[in-house]
């Protein structure tokens, strides 16, 4: 049966009803675990506590019940109670009203977040301090009446105060900090009827800002007023005397000070400013020192502020006197060295900087009590000369007469010779090894000095300071040069110089070792640059001759990019040495050779001896030249005789002597080579003849083959060649006879 519209539209009035009443009183009372505390759920997951039902007079409140933070204090939840303390979590926002009313309360610490205290919420206790944090923007009727408090400073908010918040209490000063606190009626009153002037009210004093509520409630309940951002008291002290507005007299760079005084009845003062020539200084003194190195006057102001505004200034004047001139330092010799005087004189007051002068000439000027003077000559004897100066003068003089030590160096601070572009001196070094080329005549020595008061003797000469020496050398000799140098305090010194003048050309005649000829380093050495190491052979009588020269020898040579002649009797070879490795030893090699060697042909037409050269490194020939090699043949022909005489070399390849030139010299046929073998000298016009008659007969040779060939006879080669072709074909044919016979041997 369907139900009637109407009772469906009641049910849902119900449910509404329900859904709303459960929105509105959503705080149901709960207790916690031990039931000290009732507390009402404020549904925004914060808690109320409404009933204490503990027996404790000590009580700390707990900052959260059932997980939730407690922000409200209800009414009446403490009334009653007994409590002689309590501590008020942070948490608490609100007091209820009554909430602590008629306990024994002595004292109490209102959270720093609190807004609102109820009506009478702190009624009928025993405070005699309460502490009221700015937060509070409301403070109920009657809330702190019946206590013994004295002394109440409202919070520095908007803050309203309900009638007779603070009344029946001992007070005697109220402080007021905002002008914009609103006070109820008889705030700070007993009950008084209309018209009635309250009992002892001068005895309160009421601190506020002038026309704000806290000045018209002071005039209306006739409390004394005293305004809040009143000027604080203040003097300036200089040696204990009250100078302010005054010009004082102090001396020059005195370090004398000013003190501030000053007082409040009420406020706190918040700053104490010295200006001074736009500066600021804060702090209760001021030092005049910085202030006193300046004759004339300088203002000084003074300003004290409190904590709500107030403010006073006060100024003096500081005249600061000139000084006296200043007395005459006493100077004295610190130490002395060769070149350096260390000079020191006393202070003196009164004196803004000290001249020092020396021999009459200013060489320091500051505010420093010595000077290092530095960079003198030895042995030397030097007026010194010190004032004292301020802005009223100059001030006598101290003068005393310094001497430097005598010298004992005899360092030279360079020493340069001709011809020796890149020596490296160094004082410290007293023996050098210098070699010049071999176009250097001479040297010219030029020393100098570190102290230019020492003395130096070159081979015995004394030279004058600046002055130069010459020292004649001998080509390809070794000579020493001494230099002596006396310092001022006799101490001498020693410098040795072995100059050794190098040589264009170096004949030497190597001494034979094992089989080898050698030649000395000392020799090689003295080869000046571009010249000719000459090895003389002349006195060698056997065919072959070996000549030895180490890598360090070569290196040299190199270097100087000398060339290598090797002489003897009958053959010169000059080889520049550039085609040669430095890193590794060299054999020249000179092989004389008979007439009757084997293989070569027309021997006996030879003008010269017949020679094979070699160059050998390590295991390796050197084969080829980057630079020719000079070979010059002696030959024994009249001048007429020479115009056909040309050097040829063997062709071990086509067993020919082949054309390398040749220009007569004084009995010698030169010419030269890029590569070594056996050479000689013929005369052209007999070596072409021989060998046309040797072309003759190898043609009468080639036509006795063609004869044999066409008779079907061939050469002894030509049969051989044959008979191995018919050979290997007899065996190809044999082979694939026998390939093809073999699958019938397996069917069988």
């Amino acid at each position: 049966m369907e139900k009637p519209a109407s009772l469906r539209i009641a049910i849902i009035a119900l449910i509404a009803l329900a859904i709303i009443l459960m929105l509105q009183y959503p705080q149901m009372e709960q207790a916690d675990a031990d039931g000290t505390y009732t507390w009402t759920d404020n549904g925004d997951g914060t808690v109320t506590i409404t009933d204490y039902s503990g027996t404790d007079t000590d009580i700390v409140i707990p900052d959260e019940l059932d997980g939730k933070p407690v922000t409200e204090i209800g009414n009446d939840a403490f009334r009653y109670m007994g409590i002689t303390s309590v501590v008020i979590p942070e948490t608490v926002t609100k007091i209820g009203e009554q909430a602590f009313a008629y306990n024994s309360l002595t004292e109490i610490t209102i959270p720093p977040n609190l807004t609102d205290i109820g009506l009478g919420a702190f009624h009928d206790n025993s405070l005699t301090d309460v502490h009221l944090p700015d937060s509070i923007t409301n403070i109920g009727v009657i809330a702190f009446g019946m206590n013994n408090l004295t002394e109440v400073t409202l919070p520095n908010n908007e803050t309203t105060v309900g009638g007779h918040a603070f009344s029946a209490n001992s007070l005697t000063r109220i402080i007021i900090p905002n002008p914009n606190i609103t006070l109820g009626e008889g705030v700070f009153e007993d009950q008084i009827e209309d018209g009635e002037v309250p009992i002892n009210s001068e005895d309160i004093i009421i601190y506020g800002f002038e026309g704000s509520d806290a000045a018209d409630y002071a005039d209306g309940y006739f409390h004394p007023f005293v305004p809040l951002d009143s000027s604080p008291d203040v003097s300036i002290l200089f040696n204990e005397t009250d100078v302010g507005g005054q010009t004082v007299s102090v001396d020059y760079q005195s370090a004398e000070e000013l003190k501030a005084v000053y007082h409040h009845e009420i406020a706190s003062i918040t700053d104490v400013i010295w200006t001074v020539n736009d500066e600021t200084i804060p702090g209760d003194s001021l030092s005049l020192e910085p202030y006193t190195t300046t004759v004339g006057e300088t203002t000084i102001r003074l300003t004290v502020e409190t904590e709500y505004g107030g403010q006073t200034s006060k100024e003096v004047i500081i005249d600061v006197q000139p000084p006296p001139l200043p007395a005459s330092p006493e100077l004295t010799v610190e130490s002395r060295t060769e070149t350096d005087i260390s000079l020191q004189w006393g202070f003196v007051p009164y004196a803004d900087e000290y001249i020092l002068k020396r021999d009459g000439e200013e060489i320091y000027r500051g505010t420093g009590l010595s000077y290092e003077d530095r960079h003198l000559s030895p042995g030397t004897s030097y007026t010194y000369t010190v004032h004292a100066v301020n802005m009223s003068g100059t001030g006598e003089g101290s003068t005393i007469t310094a001497e430097t030590e005598k010298s004992s160096n005899t360092r030279l601070k360079d020493l340069t010779i001709s011809g020796v572009p890149d020596l490296d001196f160094d004082p410290e070094q007293d023996e050098y090894q210098i070699r010049v080329a071999h176009d250097v005549e001479y040297v010219t020595i030029t020393p100098s000095m570190e102290d230019e008061g020492a003395t130096v003797i070159v081979q015995g000469d004394e030279i004058d300071k600046g002055d130069s020496i010459k020292v004649f050398l001998d080509e390809g000799k070794d000579h020493t040069i001494e230099i002596q140098v006396v310092a001022q305090d006799g101490t001498e010194q020693n410098y040795t110089l072995n100059v050794t003048r190098l040589s264009s050309d170096i004949l030497v005649k190597p001494t034979l070792d094992e089989q080898m000829y050698t030649v000395k380093n000392e020799d090689v050495f003295l080869l000046g640059q571009a010249g000719t190491f000459l090895i003389d052979l002349t006195h060698v009588t056997d065919d072959v001759a070996a000549i030895y020269l180490s890598k360090e020898q070569l290196a040299y040579l190199i270097e100087q990019g000398a060339v290598i002649q090797v002489q003897r009797e009958d053959v010169i070879l000059n080889i520049p040495s550039v085609n040669v490795d430095a890193n590794q030893d060299l054999i020249i090699s000179l092989r004389r050779l008979n007439e009757n060697v084997e293989d070569m042909s027309s021997l006996n037409l030879s003008r010269s001896a017949v020679y094979t050269f070699q160059l050998k490194q390590g295991e390796e020939f050197v084969r080829e030249f980057s630079e020719p090699v000079e070979l010059q043949f002696a030959v024994s022909a009249s001048e007429k005789d020479v115009e056909h005489l040309n050097i040829y070399y063997w062709n071990d390849r086509t067993k020919e002597w082949e054309l390398i030139g040749g220009r007569y010299n004084e009995g010698f046929i030169q010419a030269l080579t890029d590569h070594f073998s056996t050479f000689t000298v013929f005369d052209s016009t007999e070596l072409m003849a021989s060998n046309d008659q040797d072309d003759d007969q190898g043609e009468t040779e080639t036509a006795e083959n063609k004869d044999r060939q066409s008779s079907g006879i061939l050469p002894e080669t030509g049969t051989q060649m044959y008979q191995w072709l018919i050979g290997g074909l007899l065996f190809i044919i044999a082979g694939t006879f026998f390939i093809l016979r073999r699958p019938s041997y397996k069917n069988q």
